[in-house]
């Protein structure tokens, strides 16, 4: 089944610039002429049938020989506005010929190309005494189209009234589907036998560089698929006719028409912001003569019919989001109030956006961990990892309904999903959302078995040889993804991304405020703890001083011991100021710094310490200030009593970090002091010890056999 008309088999007719050509129908005349000097420089080979002379005595004169004082004045005008870039594409326009003497009036259409102007019309004079009867009706099949509420009556409204008017065997519309494939929604016709409604055409039935002629020429005549070329005779072999209503047809096309039966043959393009949604197209199965005047009227009605098709499927996306705008909302705001983070989502709000997209299902996450609202076979999310990793790089938007054409092995699972709509946040897939829809099976009538398009061996397709109905049975395909759809999925992903960029913005603004606050506190801090240093050494030298003054050796000591408990503290802001970190200080550092302060107290004794510190401990400032008192009262008390009538001594302090708590072990090899664990009011050393642990929230053990020891265990919490 040809699902797309990319396939190689195909590529010549892709390929095929239908629109360069030398010929034109013979029903309709062409001249060229010189924007800058209004010379002729081509002409069609009949136009002898217009002026009555040969076609050579034209080329190199000027075409103001041949027109009256009105048109000479319409076409200066024209060309002045093409040199100020305010012509538009093609134009229709009255012009009076002067045959033998005699003023005659053709309509014209002017378009431009290859820095020619370029003139066309039909040879035969048109008829007017249907324009007064358009005119009438003109505003009653406006006011017509804009009371329709769906595009199937709005299309076959619209088919009625030109099929009608111009007295066709058939007008019908052909919408354009996502696969590019055409689907006949609306038709009126004369004879119910010849219906196609509701039929399929196969893509390749309408190239691509068809389809975007038909974006530029917004409609093109065939007055009769049995005319004879005329060659446009001038000094260009080819000329580019994309805006001629009457340039040579191609001969595969012809075939067609006339396969089918068809003489006459118009159509209209149905454009939607610079996309081709559809074609109107009018089917006769005699010639006809259709005045330019009609067919440009008809223009304007298919312009009004494009913009209220439009207008309906964004009427129809507001009501939808009417309808489930509540849920949305309710998503988005669970998206922002969870910092952007989709995998804290509740489930309820994720499901609440499958409505969204009539999905049955909805993965989201990323490639490393998917989360779906529903309980879905492991192989499959794996298949779409691989999918998303190989086929959907840097994509920001993919649907399929036909997840099979992905990878084989979706069949298998084609009563789970068959069809995908993934929406991703970033490239780098980190965030991204699918929708899926379950199987459809679907019956299709196409115009003829779309299996059946042979290639000719000159690189042509062969055309079909009728209309009639061939039905096909469509397996593992979900209902498809429609534009509407595709918008929702836009506007969906945009409102996450303005979201998460809002996030991004203000965590960015937080974070650059936050670290303002930060070097302002720590200059504040740095401060402090510089203030408090000099503070604790101007008393530090006072204790000096007093020293020096007393002869009392009981006061030096304990001036002494006061002073070393300053310095103890001391040290603890000198490290917080020379590290300019002022949350928390290395007890490994602050410890060794305490044992210097406190070895002056040493008079002859050689004692040694000896600390083990199993990694880098850092504690926060007022958790390390109590430690750093245990240990400086620890070690006075020890280097006081421990060593009496000895000139040596090991002080030992270990810190050790267990799974739920923290070790501080502090040990001498004095003489010991049993019972100290429950010794009361001899020490204030001994005192300070336990209402630092009792601070710290501790457990400590003591022992005095064989020099003094202790415990002291610390919840990890609490550090």
């Amino acid at each position: 089944m040809i699902d797309k008309v990319s396939s190689k088999k195909y590529d010549y007719c892709e390929n095929l610039k239908v629109n360069i050509t030398n010929n034109i129908q013979n029903c309709a005349f062409f001249i060229a002429i010189d924007i800058d000097n209004l010379i002729i420089h081509s002409v069609s080979s009949n136009l002898h049938e217009l002026f009555l002379e040969n076609y050579n005595q034209f080329i190199g004169k000027e075409i103001l020989k041949y027109l009256n004082e009105k048109s000479k004045i319409t076409l200066k005008n024209i060309i002045s506005n093409i040199k100020k870039n305010i012509f538009k594409r093609r134009i229709l326009v009255e012009l009076y010929f002067l045959i033998n003497n005699i003023i005659n009036k053709r309509y014209c259409v002017i378009f431009i190309s290859q820095n020619l102007l370029c003139i066309e019309g039909f040879i035969k004079e048109e008829t007017e005494d249907i324009y007064e009867d358009l005119l009438m009706i003109e505003n009653e099949i406006q006011e017509t189209i804009h009371s329709k509420k769906n595009k199937e009556e709005l299309s076959e409204s619209v088919c009625k009234f030109i099929r009608e008017f111009t007295d066709s065997d058939r007008v019908y519309y052909c919408e354009f589907e996502n696969d590019n494939h055409g689907f006949v929604i609306g038709e009126d016709t004369k004879d119910i036998k010849n219906s196609i409604l509701h039929h399929h055409f196969p893509a390749s039935d309408l190239p691509m560089t068809v389809r975007n002629l038909y974006i530029e020429n917004r409609f093109r005549i065939i007055q009769d698929a049995q005319y004879t070329p005329m060659p446009i005779i001038g000094s260009i072999k080819n000329y580019d006719l994309k805006y001629s209503l009457f340039r040579e047809i191609g001969a595969t096309h012809i075939k067609y028409l006339s396969n089918m039966g068809i003489k006459f043959s118009s159509s209209y393009s149905v454009v939607e912001e610079n996309v081709l949604r559809g074609l109107v197209g009018i089917h006769s199965f005699s010639s006809k003569n259709i005045s330019l005047v009609v067919l440009f009227k008809i223009k304007k009605l298919i312009e009004a019919f494009s913009s209220k098709l439009l207008t309906q499927k964004f009427s129809k996306i507001k009501l939808k989001n009417q309808d489930i705008n509540f849920k949305i909302i309710d998503f988005l705001k669970s998206y922002e109030n969870e910092n952007c983070d989709i995998g804290k989502i509740s489930k309820n709000d994720i499901s609440n956006i499958k409505i969204y997209f009539n999905s049955k299902f909805v993965v989201y996450g990323n490639n490393e961990n998917l989360i779906s609202d529903l309980e879905i076979p492991i192989e499959f999310l794996n298949k779409l990892k691989i999918i998303i990793s190989n086929k959907l790089l840097n994509e920001e938007i993919f649907y399929t309904d036909k997840m099979i054409d992905l990878d084989a092995d979706f069949e298998k699972w084609a009563n789970i999903s068959s069809g995908m709509l993934y929406i991703s946040l970033d490239k780098s897939q980190n965030t991204f959302f699918c929708f899926f829809r379950e199987e459809k099976i679907q019956t299709y009538k196409w115009s003829g078995d779309p299996n059946i398009l042979e290639v000719k061996t000159d690189g042509t397709l062969n055309p079909r040889n009728s209309f009639q109905t061939w039905l096909q049975e469509i397996k593992f395909k979900s209902n498809e993804w429609t534009s509407e759809d595709l918008i929702l999925a836009n506007e969906l992903r945009n409102k996450l991304l303005t979201i998460r960029s809002n996030y991004i913005l203000k965590l960015t603004n937080d974070n650059l405020s936050l670290s303002k606050k930060n070097k302002e506190i720590e200059v504040l801090l740095s401060e402090v703890h510089h203030r408090v240093k000099n503070n604790l050494a101007i008393l530090n030298a006072m204790f000096d001083w007093k020293i020096k003054e007393s002869d009392n050796n009981k006061v030096i000591d304990v001036l002494k011991e006061m002073k070393s408990r300053v310095r103890a503290i001391s040290s603890l802001h000198e490290l917080l100021y020379q590290t300019n970190i002022y949350g928390e200080v290395n007890i490994s550092k602050y410890i060794s710094s305490i044992i210097r302060n406190t070895s002056s107290l040493l008079i002859n004794n050689k004692i040694e310490f000896k600390t083990n510190f199993s990694q880098k401990i850092n504690l926060s400032i007022q958790k390390a200030l109590p430690v750093g008192l245990i240990v400086h009262e620890f070690i006075t008390n020890s280097i006081k009593y421990a060593f009496e009538n000895r000139d040596n001594g090991i002080i030992e302090i270990e810190w050790k970090n267990n799974l739920n708590d923290s070790l501080l072990a502090l040990k001498d090899n004095g003489i010991g002091c049993s019972n100290i664990e429950n010794l009361k009011g001899s020490s204030i050393g001994l005192e300070m010890i336990r209402l630092l642990i009792k601070q710290l929230d501790g457990r400590s053990i003591w022992n005095g056999e064989g020099g003094v020891s202790l415990q002291i265990y610390l919840k990890k919490a609490d550090l």
